[in-house]
């Protein structure tokens, strides 16, 4: 484990208890970047060198994404043989997740190679004042305003993914995902969600078709599930992550020996288990201060998440709300012109789209919820993820070189 490299993270980009983004080297968005280099289709080298080993010339890559593993998590797992295997035969390197430390937006940059500030995709929901539409990005649903039209609907977010790229330069790309679609230029293989073990036969089948230079995906989302469901320190929790582990480890042994493969594991992001949370439509101060969609009384509540509050506000009520937020509820607030000049979505050019998105406050908490009581299940959530606690933000990127992992 690289631990003055965490030491630094935390030197360098703690403030008040909160854990920001270290956009420009130990990020979860430069994974991309390091991939496209890799395969010489970059345009930045991405993550610091010495996250990969020394030898650097690989024909075939493979990443494991498990969904919701933070570094915590890593840490507190270290005795299974898999991750012992990474430690002692490869490098471990923390780094930071994005702003918001959610799936939906980090793993668009991680298939774009984009940041938030650039694929306006900035939390689950998203309010589009232009189009005056509150809506949930994948699918989309629209919660409440205008319907989306399909021009609409098509640009959700902005950025092609790198696969086009890729293929164009010779580069195999497969995904084992637990969808049945994925983005253009990649091969499908899709697996039953609950049913890890099958995402292991899925990659095992496609490191046999795929033709180097090639790259194989293979997204984990369980761990983040019982995570939200039933908590980090769950006896579910502990259970699945061995199964988890021992299925790529499985994996990584069944695979045909090779000298240029690499290997990588990472997350998203990490969680946080609340004890608590703040129902906005208890409070009438910040009802009252909601914008209306147009020509109507409907307030616009859906954007963000509970741990990425985007409130959209009438004239006059932003420094009011903002200071009861933090009186009331302990929480942490950036108004529009603060989250701009402190790049919190990232440093990248900001999108028109993201320019509107984001709300006129964008409110986080160190460890509760803060969301409407008209998504109540939101608050039976037990692990949450989408701020700036540590445990949020610090994420695992483990790589070694395939021979150096088998049994």
């Amino acid at each position: 484990m690289n631990s003055d490299v965490e030491q630094r993270i935390r030197d360098r980009c703690m403030d008040d208890g909160l854990l920001y983004p270290a956009y420009e080297d130990y990020c979860f968005a430069n994974i991309p970047h390091t991939i496209q280099s890799i395969f010489g289709t970059g345009m930045s080298e991405g993550l610091p060198e010495h996250v990969l080993p020394d030898t650097g010339d690989w024909d075939r890559v493979i990443v494991f994404l498990v969904d919701g593993f933070g570094l915590s998590n890593w840490k507190e797992y270290g005795d299974h043989d898999f991750i012992q295997r990474m430690e002692s035969n490869g490098t471990v390197t923390p780094l930071t997740s994005i702003y918001p430390s959610e799936t939906a937006a980090a793993m668009t940059s991680f298939h774009t190679a984009k940041l938030p500030s650039e694929h306006g995709s900035i939390g689950w929901n998203v309010y589009d004042p232009e189009w005056d539409s509150a809506f949930k990005l994948f699918g989309p649903e629209v919660k409440s305003g205008s319907e989306l039209t399909p021009e609409q609907q098509e640009n959700a977010y902005i950025g092609d993914s790198i696969y086009p790229k890729l293929n164009d330069a010779g580069v195999d790309s497969h995904h084992v995902v637990s969808m049945d679609y994925t983005y253009d230029g990649a091969t499908l293989h899709s697996y039953t969600k609950e049913n890890p073990s099958e995402a292991g036969q899925k990659l095992l089948q496609a490191a046999e078709v795929a033709e180097d230079p090639s790259y194989l995906f293979c997204y984990f989302p369980q761990l983040d599930g019982i995570g939200h469901d039933k908590g980090n320190r769950s006896l579910e929790y502990e259970r699945s992550t061995y199964y988890v582990f021992d299925v790529i480890q499985d994996v990584i042994d069944n695979l045909p020996e090779t000298e240029d493969t690499l290997v990588a594991i990472t997350a998203d992001h990490g969680q946080v288990d609340k004890s608590g949370g703040y129902d906005l439509e208890d409070y009438d101060w910040v009802m009252n201060a909601l914008r209306r969609h147009i020509g109507t009384d409907i307030p616009v509540k859906f954007s963000g998440s509970p741990r990425n509050v985007h409130l959209h506000l009438q004239d006059g009520t932003v420094n009011d709300v903002a200071d009861k937020l933090r009186q009331e509820f302990g929480a942490h607030v950036f108004t529009r012109r603060e989250v701009l000049d402190r790049k919190l979505f990232g440093p990248g050019t900001q999108s028109p789209e993201f320019k509107r998105r984001v709300g006129d406050l964008v409110v986080t908490h160190e460890t509760e919820a803060i969301w409407y009581g008209e998504e109540s299940d939101e608050f039976d959530l037990v692990g949450l993820h989408g701020g700036l606690h540590p445990n949020e933000m610090l994420v695992p990127f483990a790589t070694a070189e395939l021979e150096e992992l088998k049994q």
